[in-house]
């Protein structure tokens, strides 16, 4: 589990912890050291704090008290991915309540009717629950079941109601509650007056003292008093194992919170409902079966919003469980499964299905699923959009916590509209950029990937290997296509951020892409090409349909010295002369490893680099552009903390990866001055000598340029609404252009690729169980048929 940021608020304040490790701290430890930050001494004997953590992904607050409840807080975020973790410090009074504002009452917290409180009234207990209660609770024994009222329809044309309940309340697959946002008018009931000062929360009270505020015992509350403390008592809340059950007078929220509760509740017992009563002020249901006796009626307090359950009556023992539940409808399966749905855009109908059964014991319609897909898209591409307005605070954001980090937007000089469009976008941080220039060779793969979401465009990437052959990430542009102008504006920022030294050797391997090397000679003067020997090969196949001198010619490029080199092109001209002339017809040293820059210490001839970190960003192709950069700044901080932990682990001066070259039989010639390693002979003489191969071991493959290349870090982000301030114009997404014909969903492969899977490799036959063929084809009926007839 990697470490945290941990930020701890009290009332208005707010201590920054640092960075701290999950195991290194308990409740008390993190309670005693925000103190001290915040009021500059420990904890006193006679003060009783808490520690109070609200899950940003649905909004439930939780209250910790032991070690066990933060490490398993600690888990939670680390599988969310969440560097960040903002706890709240709150002080629990001695022998007090709510501090209560007594000028406040005149405002008409519980209504204009309400008298003002008296004070020096003795009450007991027993008395003064019950004044508290009988404020805000109706008797739901005495309350008669309209026996005319019907069954509201499920359609979203004619409930409304219902609809809004699924859109704005959302059932998280980890905590399966989120209370989402209201409007003003749908809120929670407020304890707060108009003065500012939250009488639901017993720690906010001014630690220096406030004039207007009196603190009343337990023998001068009032009625308002008595009414939030049981609100706050009497909260209901899922059951820690996920489940849901409901209690009399417990407190469920608004309207909305209510019926979505109870939805959930009938989906999980398995029974469907029948209102009786469903408005703003009640909501009573019973179950649709004649022969169940279950009921439960809520209605709103004397606020008008906050609702509390007033009785809950009866079980499911006569009723049958329904498996095709009319509670599961779109909306819904849209808010359960929206996380599953976005990971796996593409996915098939079957397969969300099969997922409620195994989640909820559920089943829903096909039909039902397409439109609970179509929901979670389209909100999807909102926020497609949402993300290129937020992209220059996201650019500023990563100066501000990584110094040095070279961050550049464009935008679409060719595009006149009231703001701006988005045009091009590039990072390099400046971990990556020191690391490549004091410990890695000077390798750059460059490649580009196409981005799959709703306005595309094209992912152009800089990779280098370190000393263990690992790629590190360098830099990445987002830009609107693979064009000479992208290369160019992408490689000229790149020679800016890196500042290379004149005269100092440096080679970018590529796949030979369409303006990738006409910007290389362009903006990297004294650079040398290689090209990736893989997608030569494929251009070789395509053109001369020859599968069989393949082998041939990959033996020709990794041979290492010229000898060898002449006599493998001797054994293919001998087989096919245009081949040899159209494999010479390319520049030897960009595709050969015997004609390779010795300087470079590097004799790969493919571009698997930009493959490996083309996989890294493969799910988050179709994301949108915040998550994608997201996705690569966390991916790459990791890496970074991981590999300096092994780098420190190392045993040997040299890398395991050089130390496994070593051992292995190499038989190549010229190794040494090509990659840095030495060859078999070289060995061979070592030993004679009594001397140490690892000792001649190119400096580059040391422990300590290992140590070099991950010496940097990578800061985390704080959460977005911790962004700082950053004025800029909104900008728009970029001008998505629109091809002639069908979207292509499938993709291309090269010709030296595998097919992908299809009908034909799925077929066997129940005769033979032979791949290729069914029953109805098998080789023996066909000639028995041809006989017959």
């Amino acid at each position: 589990m990697l470490p945290f940021q941990i930020f701890v608020k009290y009332v208005n304040e707010t201590a920054d912890l640092d960075i701290i490790e999950p195991g290194d701290c308990s409740v008390i430890s993190v309670i005693n050291d925000a103190k001290k930050k915040l009021k500059g001494d420990p904890i006193e004997p006679w003060e009783k704090w808490q520690l109070a953590i609200t899950l940003p992904w649905n909004g439930v607050r939780h209250v910790l008290t032991t070690d066990e409840q933060l490490m398993c807080c600690f888990e939670k975020f680390d599988r969310c991915d969440k560097p960040m973790i903002e706890f709240e410090l709150i002080l629990v009074p001695n022998d007090m309540e709510f501090p209560v504002d007594l000028l406040a009452w005149k405002e008409g917290f519980i209504g204009e009717n309400v008298p003002p409180p008296k004070e020096n009234v003795q009450h007991n207990g027993d008395e003064l629950l019950e004044d508290a209660v009988n404020e805000v609770v109706e008797d739901a024994a005495t309350e008669p079941v309209e026996d005319t009222a019907t069954e509201l329809d499920e359609d979203a044309a004619s409930e409304p109601v219902e609809d809004a309940v699924s859109d704005e309340f959302e059932w998280s697959e980890d905590d399966n509650y989120e209370v989402v946002d209201e409007s003003e008018d749908d809120s929670d009931v407020s304890l707060v007056d108009e003065g500012g000062l939250d009488f639901a929360n017993p720690d906010r009270c001014d630690p220096d003292g406030d004039d207007s505020i009196v603190i009343l015992s337990s023998d001068e509350e009032n009625g308002l008093t008595r009414a939030a403390r049981y609100c706050r008592d009497n909260q209901w809340a899922p059951n820690p194992n996920g489940t849901i059950a409901f209690e009399d007078g417990q407190i469920i929220g608004n309207a909305k919170m209510t019926r979505a509760a109870v939805k959930m509740y009938a989906i999980q017992e398995g029974f469907t409902l029948k209102k009786v009563k469903n408005d703003k002020c009640r909501y009573t249901v019973v179950c649709k079966n004649d022969a169940c006796d279950w009921r439960l009626h809520a209605s709103c307090l004397t606020d008008g919003v906050t609702f509390m359950i007033k009785s809950v009556r009866g079980g499911h023992s006569m009723c049958l469980r329904v498996a095709e539940n009319k509670e599961a409808t779109s909306r819904w399966v849209s808010s359960v499964l929206k996380s599953l749905i976005q990971s796996n855009p593409k996915g098939k109908g079957k397969f969300f299905k099969n997922e409620l059964q195994e989640r909820y014991a559920v089943k829903v319609g096909s039909q039902t699923v397409y439109r609970a897909k179509r929901i979670v898209l389209e909100n999807l591409k909102s926020d497609h959009a949402k993300a290129y307005a937020k992209i220059r605070k996201y650019g500023n954001v990563i100066r501000v916590m990584n110094p040095g980090s070279d961050v550049f937007v464009a935008l679409n000089p060719d595009v006149v509209s009231v703001n701006p469009n988005f045009f091009r976008f590039y990072l390099s941080f400046k971990a990556c950029k020191i690391g490549f220039k004091n410990g890695c060779r000077p390798l750059i793969g460059v490649d580009g990937c196409h981005l799959t979401g709703q306005f595309g465009g094209v992912l152009l990437s800089a990779t280098t290997l370190d000393g263990d052959s690992g790629i590190v990430p360098i830099a990445l542009c987002i830009c609107e296509s693979d064009t000479t102008e992208s290369w160019t504006w992408f490689l000229r920022l790149l020679c800016e951020s890196l500042e290379w030294e004149e005269g100092r050797p440096i080679c970018f391997i590529s796949d030979r892409q369409k303006g990738g090397l006409a910007a290389i000679s362009k903006e990297w003067l004294e650079a040398s090409n290689r090209y990736c020997f893989r997608h030569l090969i494929a251009n070789f196949i395509a053109t001369f349909k020859n599968h069989n001198i393949n082998g041939k010619l990959w033996h020709a490029a990794r041979v290492a010295n010229r000898g060898c080199f002449d006599e493998a092109m001797a054994v293919i001209r001998s087989e096919n002369a245009k081949a040899a002339d159209w494999m010479m017809s390319e520049p030897v040293e960009r595709w050969a490893r015997h004609g390779f820059d010795p300087r470079i210490k590097s004799d790969h001839i493919t571009n698997n680099m930009s493959e490996c970190f083309n996989s890294w960003i493969k799910d988050e192709r179709d994301k949108p552009v915040l998550q994608l950069l997201e996705h690569f700044r966390r991916r790459i901080m990791v890496r970074f903390c991981e590999k300096w932990e092994e780098v420190e682990k190392f045993k040997d001066s040299i890398t395991p990866y050089a130390k496994e070259m070593l051992d292995t039989n190499e038989k190549e010639a010229r190794k040494l001055q090509m990659s840095g390693l030495p060859c078999m002979h070289a060995i061979a003489v070592f030993m004679y000598r009594r001397e140490f191969a690892q000792d001649y071991v190119h400096w580059y493959y040391s422990k300590e340029a290992m140590k070099l290349t991950y010496n940097g870090t990578i800061n985390p982000i704080p959460d977005e609404s911790r962004w700082p301030d950053y004025q800029h114009e909104i900008i728009e997404p970029p001008v998505k252009k629109t091809k002639v014909g069908r979207p292509k969903k499938n993709r291309k492969r090269a010709t030296h690729k595998p097919r992908a899977p299809g009908a034909t490799f799925s077929k066997r036959c129940t005769i033979c169980h032979q791949i290729g063929h069914n029953n109805r084809t098998y080789p023996s009926k066909v000639k028995n048929f041809s006989f017959i007839q």
